[in-house]
């Protein structure tokens, strides 16, 4: 033979072992004796994964309330912010009652804009936490993936390896 054909040949070995290797030694549970074991992490992952989408589709559910509420409370500020610039423009004539109530209606439109303010913020956080859980979804699927691969390995390693 030809030393470039067996020189082919060895680095056609040697790529398939450094890509089988991987495969073989990642795979945590090998052999039926792992099966219980096996079985258990993946009914525990399936278990998490089940109430990790209870979260995530009543979060989806409650985040129009939120958004609904936020544009509220925004218009609402808006108003009243409204209201106490008009009462303001009214008070410049010196009255003391009509000071007061300015003051009463800027206060009050500082807490509406504080409420809003909140609204938005529970909005941003409803989407962060959304993000969040579809990412931990996203690995705890990945890994229940990974599980059922080596449950099918152990399957068809065991039948094939009984004695005949």
């Amino acid at each position: 033979m030809k030393p470039t054909i067996i020189l082919r040949s060895a680095i056609l070995v040697a790529v398939l072992f450094c890509c089988t290797l991987p495969v073989a030694f990642g795979q945590k549970y090998k052999t039926l004796a792992d099966t219980a074991k096996l079985n258990a992490e993946r009914n525990k992952l399936t278990r998490d994964i089940a109430k990790l989408n209870t979260e995530l589709t009543d979060l989806k559910t409650k985040l129009p309330d939120y958004e609904t509420a936020s544009k509220n409370q925004a218009e609402a500020a808006q108003e009243a912010a409204q209201k106490s610039k008009d009462m303001a423009a009214k008070a410049s004539d010196g009255d003391l009652s009509k000071v007061k109530k300015e003051a009463k209606m800027a206060r009050r439109a500082h807490n509406e804009a504080s409420d809003a303010d909140d609204a938005q913020k529970k909005v941003k956080n409803t989407n962060n936490r959304i993000e969040k859980l579809g990412k931990k979804i996203e690995k705890k699927q990945q890994k229940l993936d990974e599980l059922n691969q080596q449950s099918t390995t152990i399957t068809s390693a065991g039948t094939t390896a009984g004695p005949r």
